[in-house]
């Protein structure tokens, strides 16, 4: 269908060629974007750019942009080095399987980083409720980084464990923060609606209090923290976030 939609511009294509083009990006990895307010992009065969903006909607592009606004969930964001670390439901299930957790509680959140030297760890976490109901413990960390609130609703995370699991792994292996640079800790968390505000609290001159994100991006500032999640649909969804501020989506 793709031939179809190559004299067509984005006004012109019926539901279905629009819907082919967007599942062909998709299918496609994402590359740098040299056009002024885009962050990346996806050529097609016939002739058509799928351009990502910087607050994740795309555009499409024949001479000029059309279709701004539209969705395309679950293309990676072509942002940085290291950014492929691979972790996903797949770690999130054999998790629940090794500690004995419902499938439909949340959250609960794996871990994995390419630090030299700690590429083979999978770090588990869960939040206070999920910790609660676990037929056997998950792992603990030192409190390293932690909620700026006191709520017994915004504390102890699974992504607040995860870093301070992480924390705890570096310092282990007596690495610095300049090992870091360029590396990636890839997290990927079973809450459909994503990372919370108490998570990311403080990042991008945010006036909260830091949160375990902003505090672990701004102690490993060359560190790229890459949070990924499927929605309620089931698409894939990012946040990726580097030295105290949000990458993706801006």
């Amino acid at each position: 269908m793709l031939d179809e939609t190559a004299p067509l511009e984005g006004p012109q294509l019926s539901p279905s060629q629009r819907t082919a083009e967007i599942e062909a990006v998709q299918a496609r990895e994402a590359q740098p974007s040299s056009v002024t307010g885009y962050v990346d992009e996806v050529p097609l065969e016939n002739g058509h750019t799928w351009r990502r903006r910087s607050d994740g909607t795309w555009c499409r592009f024949s001479g000029g942009p059309s279709l701004c606004g539209t969705d395309i969930p679950g293309v990676e964001p072509a942002l940085g080095p290291g950014g492929r670390v691979a972790v996903g439901a797949e770690d999130l299930a054999r998790l629940r399987e090794t500690y004995g957790l419902a499938g439909d509680v949340n959250t609960v959140a794996a871990g994995r980083t390419d630090v030299p030297g700690l590429e083979g760890t999978v770090f588990a976490s869960g939040s206070r409720g999920v910790r609660a109901g676990a037929a056997r413990p998950l792992p603990d960390a030192t409190p390293h980084v932690f909620s700026p609130r006191n709520n017994l609703q915004f504390i102890e995370h699974a992504e607040e464990g995860i870093a301070n699991q992480f924390i705890d792994a570096v310092e282990s292996a007596g690495l610095r923060p300049a090992d870091l640079e360029g590396r990636t800790l890839a997290m990927h968390i079973s809450e459909p609606t994503g990372v919370c505000s108490a998570c990311k609290a403080g990042l991008s001159g945010s006036p909260a209090m830091a949160g375990p994100l902003q505090d672990l991006s701004t102690r490993y500032p060359g560190l790229t923290i890459r949070i990924t999640w499927n929605d309620a649909g089931g698409a894939q969804r990012f946040l990726i976030v580097g030295n105290g501020e949000v990458l993706f989506p801006r």
